[in-house]
């Protein structure tokens, strides 16, 4: 199987140019401007993902021109095939917008890793790849022999790049997780709502789209590693610690020089900057964001 690859890496890119007809007018031709390496053209990089945060951190290095190979599950697929939107509002696992967005430029794969043929073809794999990205549960990981403390034996310069809800290390390591606990304990949820309600999560899974941009940045920082030390290395990203510290530069000098440890200000944007805030229509609502 393979993925739609809409922004093919190395692919030909066309635009229109005018050229003259007979009748002195002039027409749009193509004019092929040639193969685009990318910045990691020659990296390989097996995932074995779900949902939304392996598979956008794959997605940003497949755009930076690795090659990227997804593994999914022979029966179910990638969950996120089963969330829309979809055409026409039909559900159709070939056609989920979620999925398809997630996933360009990479090619596919359907095998099972608990199989014994299915973990030999992986291990093939990893053999040729420079980054094994995944996002399983880490009791899976280890049980499989699929952690990097047991890969780096064999595949000394594989960098592992994990992505989990709280870390691969700590109390929460073992605990589930998703986009809405990612933002609470992340303090998203904290500051998101009125201050006379209970606190509200960001729309559209953001946290699990912020944790795959971080976790595709510090694999190419990995990668840059490598070309120092010749060895691979563990990149362990948890998907609450990366909202954390995005909003760090919100609440910490609040906490620091003025002992607030911030609130829930409704509509409004509680740094005092104004327009930048949620108003009511006629229809629907509007959200203006100029604070300067």
């Amino acid at each position: 199987m393979i993925l739609p690859a809409f922004f093919s890496r190395g692919a030909n890119f066309y635009t229109s140019w005018p050229k003259s007809t007979t009748d002195g007018q002039q027409e749009a031709g193509p004019v092929q401007f040639g193969s685009l390496a990318g910045t990691l053209d020659g990296v390989r990089v097996v995932e074995w993902s779900n949902f939304i945060t392996a598979p956008f951190c794959g997605k940003v290095l497949a755009e930076l021109g690795a090659d990227v190979i997804k593994i999914e599950s022979p029966v179910y697929g990638d969950e996120s095939r089963r969330h829309g939107p979809f055409p026409e509002q039909i559900p159709d696992r070939e056609r989920s917008c979620l999925f398809l967005f997630a996933n360009l430029n990479k090619r596919g794969i359907t095998l099972d890793p608990t199989s014994d043929s299915g973990r030999e073809l992986l291990e093939s794999l990893l053999e040729t790849a420079d980054i094994f990205l995944e996002n399983q549960p880490v009791g899976l990981t280890e049980s499989l022999g699929l952690d990097y403390g047991t890969l780096k034996s064999s595949c000394h310069g594989l960098i592992v790049t994990t992505i989990t809800p709280y870390g691969r290390t700590g109390s929460y390591r073992d605990y589930n997780g998703c986009d809405l606990t990612a933002n609470a304990i992340g303090g998203m949820s904290f500051g998101t709502g009125y201050p006379d309600r209970e606190p509200l999560t960001t729309p559209l899974n953001q946290a699990s789209y912020l944790a795959g941009v971080g976790a595709a940045f510090a694999s190419v920082a990995a990668l840059l590693g490598r070309d120092i030390t010749r060895k691979g290395q563990l990149v362990d990203v948890a998907e609450g610690q990366v909202v954390a510290v995005l909003l760090s530069g919100y609440h910490l000098p609040a906490y620091i020089y003025r002992g607030v440890a911030g609130w829930r200000s409704g509509n409004r944007m509680r740094l005092g900057l104004f327009p930048n805030c949620v108003l009511p229509c006629k229809d629907r609502y509007v959200c203006i964001a100029d604070p300067q």
